[in-house]
């Protein structure tokens, strides 16, 4: 059985399975948790809300007061992923929209070399959102945030997919 038909399902023919159905079975993959049961739309009236990390206490807790943009599922091997997930979810928003509002000392940046510095609890290991100190970025002044941390809803839905490759 190839990688795919093991990620993606498949692998028979279906002529040869007698089922006549070129559709493969259901596979087990999960991209993500807020788009595996389908995708709940935003909403264009939201204004932000809270992240929390997933530590037990004494949270790290970032303010976003605006709605994000180009909110995607990501493939790339740098971004936090929820336990189980294949993909993780991110979205941007003008870095004068997020706020460290507790337990900024639990913040360290993953990789100081990347050009977008991932600001990491050091409790959970959630990143709470990356930012882009290089003035001379295409992206500088827009921070990424994992919006599934926050408990309102609202956010903008996830609408592409980005580093598909380097999941297949």
């Amino acid at each position: 059985m190839s990688f795919l038909s093991k990620m993606f399902g498949g692998g028979g023919n279906a002529a040869q399975s007698g089922s006549g159905s070129q559709t493969p079975p259901p596979s087990n993959v999960r991209i993500h948790p807020d788009v595996d049961n389908g995708v709940t739309p935003g909403s264009a009236s939201f204004s932000g809300g809270t992240l929390s990390c997933k530590c037990p206490s004494n949270k790290v807790t970032v303010e976003v007061s605006a709605q994000t943009a180009h909110n995607h599922v990501c493939g790339c091997t740098k971004c936090w992923k929820p336990k189980g997930a294949a993909f993780s979810q991110v979205a941007v928003v003008g870095r004068d929209a997020v706020k460290v509002t507790a337990h900024p000392e639990k913040l360290r940046v993953v990789d100081p070399s990347a050009a977008i510095q991932r600001h990491a609890c050091t409790g959970c290991g959630v990143h709470m959102y990356g930012r882009i100190e290089d003035t001379n970025h295409p992206f500088h002044g827009l921070d990424f945030v994992h919006t599934e941390l926050s408990g309102q809803s609202g956010w903008s839905e996830p609408q592409f997919a980005a580093f598909v490759s380097s999941i297949i």
